[in-house]
């Protein structure tokens, strides 16, 4: 399979962004965000529409889309704390590939990672380097062989979050779909630097550890059944002898069912069990008490520390799923009243006491793991090392796969954004940036990341719904949480190390859920 790239243009504005916003300031959110690219690929079948119109359509609807979300199109200034917004452009690249649809859609079903192909070419020789003078957002359009194309949107993280950018696809759909007027373009706001603007950040934070990831990350997906969901739920409640006192959600139970089946992988690799870190951002804009913001561009977001701390957590899937509730509870209700001071200091604290702690973060003994989460179905897309990934998928919890996440809301909902921003630092500092956490090598850390409630297959632009969706980060393990077509199913798309994926597919609970594995997504 090759891809041949045509030709690469600019599309700007189709109406010169305004004196009064050439200067888009960047936010403190954004100030700490991570320096990379987040890409997305939409996979759309042939739907009788023809190819020279639709590719009209996408460059207008994209440059009258640019008009209204004009920081896209610029780039980052010298100082890094704003963007100029000059009406550069964004990088849109046309090519093929020599394959049909249909038969890459059967080829990525047995190995997902193929989809990474068709990110962005531009984006290939980004690096640390040149990352702040590269592009805001970069888009390809691939085309298959008999109709279908693939598109590719890669935003840079420091300018844009998961919900920007899915809400900028979908904004962009729906231009395009329907013709909507440049005056009608109205879906996000722009004042995210002014209430929470940047600030010194070396007194701040920790020194930032960093984990090289050298074995290969494979990639795999499945789908979890609301009837799953249901059997497993009543299970927990009946076997936790009433500590479980509340309904946990699907995202809850499945990012519970996860993540103890990597803890099991990593003990039966390590002849031990090992402390383990899990990171889960959790999406301020509907949590905090500032309306002004719920719509805003940028990051918003804390990413919770959920630490498992062998001996002191027990194994029991009801323990997990408290866990994970008391834990985001916690940190929600910390912002919710917070002033934006507040809420900076909170992040930073989590950061320094978990991420970044010697013991935690920095300690190769401690398992990390990164979990993101998007109705009552669930699909999740896994991406996992090679030996991880076979015994995960052999885990006993992976069988009834169900529900997420519920924890940080409460400690930013009445907040102000001193007090939001005084309760990240402090969450930050006292995990991802603590030596015992996020800077301990014998701590094991791990994403996850929920998508779930987001109309990810909505996104629409004249094509109708996407065969297949794909996201993700380079070299990170992280299982990811979205809705499927009918809305009651959850997928899971999982990013592991090529060892553990080898154990998770071994894992008993894994096993029970693989047969519908390769489900339509």
């Amino acid at each position: 399979m090759e891809i041949e790239i045509l030709c690469t243009k600019l599309i700007k504005p189709s109406s010169p962004t305004l004196s009064h916003n050439q200067c888009y300031k960047l936010s403190f959110f954004d100030q700490i965000a991570e320096r990379e690219h987040l890409p997305v690929v939409l996979f759309y079948p042939y739907n009788n529409f023809n190819s020279p119109t639709i590719d009209e359509q996408l460059e207008k609807s994209l440059s009258n889309v640019l008009t209204h979300v004009y920081p896209a199109a610029g780039r980052y200034d010298k100082d890094e704390c704003s963007i100029l917004c000059l009406d550069q452009g964004v990088p849109y690249t046309k090519a093929k590939v020599n394959c049909k649809l249909d038969n890459f859609l059967e080829k990525a079903h047995k190995d997902l990672s193929l989809a990474a192909l068709f990110w962005p070419h531009e984006n290939k020789n980004v690096d640390q380097n040149n990352f702040m003078v590269s592009p805001i957002v970069t888009i390809q359009v691939t085309k298959f062989e008999c109709g279908g194309l693939a598109l590719s949107f890669s935003v840079s993280h420091p300018a844009i979050d998961g919900v920007t950018c899915f809400n900028f696809l979908f904004g962009w759909g729906k231009v395009c779909r329907l013709g909507t007027p440049i005056d009608k373009i109205n879906f996000l706001s722009f004042n995210l630097g002014h209430v929470f603007p940047t600030r010194d950040i070396s007194s701040l934070f920790k020194s930032i550890h960093v984990e090289n990831i050298e074995e290969n990350i494979v990639v795999k997906r499945f789908v979890v059944h609301e009837a799953a969901l249901s059997r497993l739920r009543k299970q927990c409640i009946d076997e936790s002898g009433g500590a479980l006192n509340f309904q946990p959600s699907r995202v809850e139970i499945i990012t519970a069912i996860l993540w103890r089946a990597l803890i099991r992988i990593s003990a039966a690799r390590n002849g031990y069990f090992r402390s383990s870190l899990m990171d889960l951002p959790l999406n301020l804009r509907s949590k905090s008490s500032l309306p002004q913001v719920n719509n805003s561009m940028g990051n918003f977001r804390i990413d919770i520390p959920i630490k498992f701390i062998p001996g002191e957590t027990k194994m029991e899937l009801h323990n997990f799923i408290i866990l994970i509730r008391n834990t985001v509870n916690k940190v929600v209700a910390s912002c919710t009243n917070a002033s934006p001071d507040e809420i900076v200091s909170t992040l930073v604290n989590i950061y320094n006491e978990s991420f970044e702690a010697p013991e935690w973060g920095g300690n190769d003994e401690v398992d990390k793991v990164a979990c993101s989460n998007c109705h009552t179905e669930v699909g999740v897309q896994l991406d996992l090392k090679e030996s991880c990934m076979q015994l995960f998928e052999c885990d006993n919890d992976i069988k009834a796969l169900r529900n997420t996440v519920n924890k940080v809301v409460a400690s930013c909902v009445n907040a102000s954004p001193d007090e939001i921003v005084s309760t990240l630092v402090n969450i930050y500092n006292e995990s991802f940036e603590a030596p015992e956490w996020g800077g301990n090598d014998e701590v094991d850390k791990v994403a996850c990341s929920s998508m779930c409630k987001f109309p990810l297959k909505d996104i629409d632009f004249g094509l109708g719904k996407p065969s297949l969706v794909y996201f993700g980060l380079k070299d990170m393990e992280i299982f990811w949480l979205y809705d499927t077509d009918c809305h009651t199913e959850v997928g899971v798309q999982l990013d592991l190390k090529e060892s553990c994926m080898q154990l998770f597919e071994c894992d008993n609970d894994i096993k029970a859920l693989i047969f519908i594995r390769d489900a339509k997504l």
